[in-house]
């Protein structure tokens, strides 16, 4: 159990160390007052990344959106998830995959919307290919049901 518990003070300890957040707080009066408030928390620790963000007015919760990112060399994976007030289960994930090599960037984008939102539920995905040869450059998207734009 003290095992448990010095590993647990450890991570925490860990975590906090390479943690961040910050709050901005907007507030008008007239012609109605309003109120909004944007709460980031995040951490990052070797080429890991995890934020929450949080969208708050008034008087209502807007969303939760979670994401997170890894680069490891060439590879470069990155997630994020949107939660509103108004459903139980997600309003929209989305999942993109960049690998780097030879002048050459592979990109794959994987998107889901949930029958939350209006025009969903609704998936998809897009595979975009970069590069260059001397001064020329080239771009190949091909689309699946979703574009790399959003």
């Amino acid at each position: 159990m003290r095992a448990f518990i010095a590993t647990a003070f450890v991570v925490v300890l860990g975590l906090a160390t390479f943690a961040y957040g910050s709050l901005e707080l907007g507030l008008s009066l007239l012609p109605s007052p309003t109120m909004e408030a944007e709460l980031l928390l995040g951490g990052e620790i070797s080429g890991f990344s995890l934020e929450s963000t949080s969208i708050i007015h008034w008087d209502t919760w807007v969303w939760q959106e979670f994401s997170a990112t890894w680069d490891f060399g060439p590879l470069s994976v990155e997630g994020k998830i949107l939660f509103g007030p108004s459903t139980i289960d997600f309003i929209y994930d989305e999942l993109v995959l960049k690998m780097s090599f030879a002048g050459l960037e592979l990109a794959f984008y994987a998107a889901q919307l949930s029958d939350a939102v209006l025009g969903g539920p609704a998936s998809g995905a897009a595979l975009r290919v970069t590069g260059s040869f001397g001064k020329v450059g080239f771009e190949s998207v091909t689309e699946f049901g979703a574009t790399p734009e959003g």
